[in-house]
């Protein structure tokens, strides 16, 4: 597919991270180009495009109606002519880009994801739902958190560390507080493509969508994906899921690294969420600075079979946190998450989930809320 971009800065460039390989950019157009080139293709006046050089002229700029104005004035017969092929960029991520087999899932709650058409889990579950994925998980966090934290500020930090397609970063942008400033962390790019793209469908463009994983130091891990569940791709083989290829190495960041080079303090960072799908126990060592130098409002997924270094783990957890609570149990069937446990029960509850796993042959874990 030919295409050509209409604008040469912000929007360009997200535009850029959201294309395949097979989409050839001929070149960009400006009103008044102050510039001969931009990635390496020239920029042209639009004046001087030719529309049998490309398919689409998408349109990468904020006013998109002025922009069309300009094109009308340019063009004699602008309808029948430059006017079949221009199209609004995010129109052309969402309608048009091939996203290896991808559909888009709305909602009802007036959100829509672009999800992988063989994915038998998220996709399933919000074609079933009608629901985000995880969406009473997210609710039942911010409810948790305001009973045993207190109400939280407006306009604190929320990580999503493990954001997939970004369904839990959109869901809280949109449904639950706008205010927040959200950074999410996803390492495959295959899979961070998508979430810029959700990021864009839903007008959550301010979501600060980062293309690499976080762990205990910085460096590169081999990522493996699962194409029936992109949702359980990640950096540990171990996980029994036979689906699993490998496909790239991916860059890894500490989180308290992350956080220090980029001038933010525990103190702004209101909660994070975590699901790295077994690699937990990583993140938490990379994070210890910042997580004993306030008491931050956590929920992770548990699954203790992944952690081949439980002691650190637990040792991690106990030194910040006080209590967890059950959010939910896959595999389990048990509702009651109003129990709270000290998290000197963490191994008791570990074993007990590892016995389940162990009677049903089949992997079991919990989102665990800690405080």
């Amino acid at each position: 597919m030919k295409i050509a971009i209409y604008g040469t800065g912000e929007y360009a460039h997200r535009l850029l991270n959201c294309l395949k390989s097979d989409t050839e950019i001929v070149y960009f157009v400006e009103s008044n180009p102050s510039e001969k080139y931009c990635e390496g293709k020239k920029i042209l006046r639009a004046d001087e495009i030719n529309t049998d050089d490309f398919q689409y002229l998408v349109i990468a700029v904020a006013a998109h109606d002025e922009i069309v104005s300009h094109l009308n004035s340019v063009f004699d017969d602008y309808n029948n002519t430059v006017g079949k092929k221009v199209i609004n960029f995010s129109d052309f991520i969402c309608n048009v880009l091939n996203y290896f087999e991808c559909e888009i899932v709305s909602t009802t709650e007036g959100l829509q994801y672009i999800c992988e058409k063989n994915d038998l889990a998220m996709r399933k579950a919000m074609l079933e739902t009608g629901k985000t994925f995880s969406y009473d998980q997210i609710k039942k966090f911010f409810e948790l958190t305001d009973r045993h934290y207190g109400k939280r500020k407006r306009n604190g930090i929320f990580l999503d560390i493990g954001a997939n397609i970004g369904t839990t970063s959109i869901y809280v942008k949109k449904l639950i507080n706008p205010d927040l400033r959200i950074i999410g962390f996803e390492p495959c790019k295959r899979i961070w493509k998508l979430f810029r793209a959700n990021c864009i469908l839903n007008d959550a463009e301010d979501i600060q969508a980062m293309n690499y994983g976080v762990g205990s130091k910085n460096g590169t891990e081999q990522f493996f994906f699962s194409i029936v569940n992109p949702g359980g791709s990640g950096l540990k083989r171990e996980i029994d899921l036979p689906d699993r290829e490998y496909i790239e190495d991916v860059d890894i960041i500490a989180l308290d690294y992350y956080l220090e080079t980029n001038n933010i303090t525990a103190d702004e960072i209101d909660y994070i969420w975590l699901d790295v799908e077994g690699f937990e126990s990583e993140v938490i060592k990379g994070a210890m600075k910042t997580l004993t130098s306030k008491k931050i409002p956590f929920i992770q997924e548990f699954n203790p079979l992944d952690y081949t270094d439980w002691e650190t783990y637990e040792e991690n957890i106990k030194s910040v946190y006080d209590n967890f609570i059950v959010v939910d149990e896959c595999g389990i069937d048990n509702k009651d998450t109003d129990i709270i446990y000290s998290t000197s029960q963490l191994k008791e509850y570990a074993d007990k989930l590892l016995e389940f796993q162990s009677i049903k042959k089949a992997q079991v874990w919990a989102d665990l809320f800690f405080f």
